[in-house]
């Protein structure tokens, strides 16, 4: 309509007019929009002629002028919910549950902290099916501590107190200190911006500096410690667990430098730092392409190998591919094998190559998956991996495996075992 009247069209060439809060528009389209505005504002129709309202009606205009650029740019991050458990006795296998309903396209948070342990994580998941991707870490002090932060971006709804994080590690784990965070606004497509990590021993824990790339960033920092912590200037304290371990956030307007800091006791500490961009940030994120996703070995004598064969996993987005992990699983896992050179990250545009190998372990058929998980759309891909063991047989008789140098005849007699 305001297209109509502007440039006195016999008719409206759109029938929606854009919103700026939830359409993206140029500068020049906003400026045009809000002068349309101001115009229709600022004079009204009385038997044909226009009168103006007079200098309220102009400063309202201008305030629309200003306004209108900052909301449909204005995002932030802001923090929902989170809880933590400190189990007193060793474990291998750690439950936090999020205590209140959680909302779908919300952020999760996990900072997975262990004490005296060479335990490494074996995976984290939730009742609900997310996604759960490694943003920095593992930063180990030998023999002491270790910690990690991992996200799922665009979760499912849950009902109260339904969804619980799971926290599993290779080995038993002395102590460990799990703290999960909700937080909404985040991107949904690509939220780490960036990240950062350090340990020490001094009375000031600093994650180091990281240059964020996008404007209104959360800035979420986790500390592990063998003493107390107190946030750094800024910053928010979101948890503070009984070992003395927080987690806390601060968001920043502008792009720049950031470290996550906060006051400990003297001891050893591990501080690391992610950046999450805002909704809107308008950052493209990785994408994966498969050269396959199956792999038929046919039949293959049990004990030995088959030759490789070979997918080709490659990074189609604008933003690195972050790996998680590449392995074999489910079914008959045990009768596949496959090796990498993707690394732990892929830039936009390269690949990486994964390997498959068929060892069936007896005779019948075999069925299993690569599973790749990584920070692109849907978080993992899979590459289903068939064979069949096969061998030659005869009564009283089984071959698994022959090899001849020369020409022979076998010759089976019927009745002799």
């Amino acid at each position: 309509m305001i297209y109509k009247q502007s440039f006195e069209l016999r008719e409206a060439p759109f029938s929606v007019t854009p919103d700026p809060k939830y359409v993206f528009m140029s500068f020049r389209h906003r400026s045009g929009q809000v002068g349309t505005l101001v115009k229709k504002w600022f004079f009204r129709k009385d038997s044909g002629n226009r009168k103006p309202f007079g200098l309220a009606s102009f400063a309202m205009g201008a305030i629309i002028c200003w306004l209108v650029p900052a909301a449909a740019m204005a995002q932030t991050i802001t923090y929902v919910q989170g809880d933590y458990s400190t189990p007193q006795t060793p474990q291998s296998t750690v439950n936090v549950a999020f205590p209140a309903p959680q909302t779908a396209g919300n952020l999760n948070v996990v900072a997975v902290g262990s004490y005296y342990s060479a335990a490494t994580v074996a995976s984290v998941t939730d009742s609900l099916g997310n996604i759960y991707v490694r943003a920095v870490g593992p930063t180990a002090i030998d023999g002491w501590e270790s910690q990690s932060i991992y996200y799922a971006r665009n979760i499912a709804a849950a009902p109260d107190g339904s969804n619980t994080v799971t926290v599993s590690f290779d080995s038993v784990v002395d102590y460990s200190d799990i703290r999960i965070l909700e937080y909404a606004g985040a991107d949904r497509d690509n939220p780490v911006d960036v990240v950062a990590a350090s340990a020490g021993s001094d009375a000031i824990s600093d994650s180091g500096p990281a240059t964020t790339t996008t404007t209104n960033d959360l800035i979420f920092g986790a500390l592990i410690t063998s003493s107390a912590g107190t946030p750094g200037p800024g910053f928010t304290n979101r948890l503070l667990t009984n070992f003395g371990n927080i987690a806390e956030d601060q968001m920043v307007a502008a792009t720049g430098a950031y470290n996550a800091t906060a006051t400990v006791s003297p001891g050893a500490w591990i501080m690391q730092m992610v950046a999450f961009r805002a909704t809107g940030s308008g950052v493209p994120g990785p994408g994966v392409s498969l050269s396959s996703l199956s792999l038929d070995f046919g039949n293959q004598l049990p004990g030995t190998s088959s030759g490789p064969q070979l997918v080709t996993l490659r990074n189609t987005g604008a933003a690195p591919l972050v790996i998680n992990s590449i392995a074999v699983s489910g079914g008959n896992a045990t009768d596949f094998a496959q090796t990498n050179d993707c690394g732990a990250s892929i830039d936009p545009n390269n690949f990486c190559t994964i390997r498959v190998m068929f060892t069936p372990s007896s005779v019948g058929p075999s069925k299993s998956a690569v599973v790749i998980t990584d920070n692109a759309a849907g978080g993992s891909q899979t590459i289903v991996l068939i064979g069949t063991g096969t061998g030659l047989t005869a009564p009283g008789l089984t071959l698994t495996s022959l090899i001849l140098d020369t020409p022979v005849q076998i010759r089976f007699c019927k009745g002799v075992n």
